[in-house]
């Protein structure tokens, strides 16, 4: 789940309760299991998705199967939108965050044009002898 910090106020109203959501957490898994989970389990569910919502259409009445499917299906789709706000958060915050790596902008700048220098005049001087 996101981290709460002093920029939850900030997020959209949308956002806020998009991330109240409960989402299955798959952050315990190993990565092996997690590849097998998007590879096959996610691929199978989504045919047996299709399945069942052909079985409703045909086996149920007439407002039961269209209100079933809707309802089934707006549940995945807000799980569906609730992982997609959630990665985008966290990829916004590892962004715009100031972690491990200093943006340090000027001294680079500064030892790149040093190292410029120093590479013209080992040229001029390799060129020289």
């Amino acid at each position: 789940m996101v981290e709460k910090t002093a920029n939850d106020e900030e997020l959209p109203l949308v956002y806020r309760l998009i991330l109240k959501i409960p989402k299955i957490s798959l952050d315990d898994v190993s990565m092996k299991i997690s590849g097998l989970f998007w590879i096959l389990i996610l691929p199978i569910f989504m045919i047996s998705e299709f399945l069942v919502n052909l079985l409703l259409l045909t086996c149920m009445s007439f407002p039961f199967n269209y209100a079933s499917i809707i309802v089934f299906n707006s549940a995945i789709a807000l799980l569906i939108i609730r992982v997609l706000v959630e990665r985008t958060l966290n990829a916004e915050k590892a962004l715009l965050s100031e972690g491990h790596f200093k943006w340090n902008v000027e001294e680079i700048f500064d030892s790149y044009l040093e190292s410029l220098k120093r590479n013209e005049k080992e040229k001029s001087e390799s060129e020289s002898q």
